[in-house]
C-alpha cells in the first residue's frame, strides 16, 4: 500500500542518515589518531604546567617574605587568592603564545584548593622551593601526580647513568627543549635572545641532575647559538628530527634510534 511504501522510505532514509553519521564519526576518529601535532600539544600542556607552578612558587614565596619582613599578619585564604590571580597575569606569560596563559588559567582554576593548601603550608613551614632541586621536585610532583599534565619521563631525561652522560645526549636534551621553546614563544620574541637570557641559568629548574649538561649548554647557547638558530629556522626537508639535525651539525652526533622521518616546518 502507499502508506507502507512511505513508511519503508522513511526507514531507509533514517538508516542512510545513521550510516552517514557513523562514517563521519569514524573518519573523525581516524583523523584525530593521525594529527601531526598531537604530541606537541601534550608537550605544550606540560610546559604550561611547569611554567605556571614555577612562577606560582616564586611569587608566593616573595609575597610571604615581604609580609613577614613588614611584620604583617597572614590571611592565608585571601593572600593565596591574590597570589593565584597574579600568576597568569604576570608579564612572564607575555613572552609566550596565548595557549600558555590559557593553560595557566585553567590550571589555577582547576586546582585552586591545592594551591591554597600549598600557600598555607609555606606560611606555616617556610621552606624555600626556589632552590633548583627543591623546585624541580615540587613541580614534578604537582604536574605529574596532581594535574596529570606531564608524564614522569618529562622530568627524567637527564637522570641517566654517569657512563651515558655524553655530549651528544646532552645536546639532544637541550635541543629538544629548544624545539619546544620555539613553538611556545610569542612570535614577537626572538628565540636567540630568550635562550641567551633564560635557558642555561635555569637548567636546574627543568632537569636533575643538571651539572653534566652545563658545559654543552654553554657551547650551544654562547658559542654556537647562530648555528642553532639557523638549523631551527631551516625549511630544508630532512629525514632527521630537529634535535638530531642540531646535534649532527654541532657535534657530529648520530641520529637517535627512535628518529622518524619528519620535515622541518619551523
Amino acid at each position: 500500500t502507499r502508506g507502507r511504501r512511505s513508511q519503508q522510505k522513511k526507514i531507509l532514509q533514517l538508516l542512510l542518515l545513521c550510516e552517514m553519521y557513523f562514517l563521519t564519526f569514524m573518519v573523525a576518529l581516524l583523523l584525530a589518531a593521525h594529527l601531526p601535532n598531537f604530541k606537541a600539544n601534550e608537550q605544550e600542556s606540560c610546559a604550561a604546567c611547569k611554567h605556571s607552578v614555577q612562577l606560582y612558587s616564586t611569587i608566593s614565596e616573595e609575597f610571604i617574605t615581604k609580609r613577614n619582613k613588614d611584620r604583617l599578619g597572614h590571611n592565608t585564604g585571601a593572600d593565596s587568592k591574590l597570589v593565584i590571580e597574579s600568576v597568569c597575569e604576570h608579564e612572564h606569560f607575555k613572552k609566550f603564545q596565548p595557549s600558555m596563559k590559557n593553560g595557566c588559567s585553567k590550571l589555577m582554576k582547576d586546582h585552586e584548593t591545592k594551591f591554597t593548601q600549598f600557600y598555607t603550608q609555606s606560611v606555616l613551614n617556610p621552606k624555600q622551593k626556589t632552590q633548583k632541586a627543591e623546585l624541580f621536585n615540587f613541580v614534578k610532583t604537582f604536574c605529574v601526580e596532581d594535574a596529570h599534565s606531564c608524564s614522569a619521563d618529562d622530568f627524567n631525561q637527564a637522570n641517566v647513568a654517569k657512563n651515558e652522560r655524553t655530549q651528544c645526549l646532552a645536546c639532544k636534551i637541550i635541543s629538544t627543549d629548544i624545539e619546544l621553546t620555539s613553538k611556545i614563544l610569542n612570535k614577537s620574541v626572538k628565540l636567540g635572545g630568550y635562550l641567551e637570557e633564560n635557558y642555561c641559568n635555569n637548567l636546574g629548574f627543568n632537569h636533575q641532575p643538571y651539572n653534566w649538561l652545563e658545559t654543552t649548554c654553554d657551547l650551544m647557547i654562547e658559542d654556537r647559538l647562530d648555528d642553532v638558530i639557523s638549523t631551527v629556522k631551516s625549511t630544508r626537508p630532512s629525514s632527521l628530527s630537529l634535535p638530531d639535525r642540531i646535534c649532527k651539525e654541532l657535534f657530529f652526533c648520530s641520529p637517535s634510534p627512535t628518529t622518524t622521518s619528519v620535515s622541518s616546518d619551523l
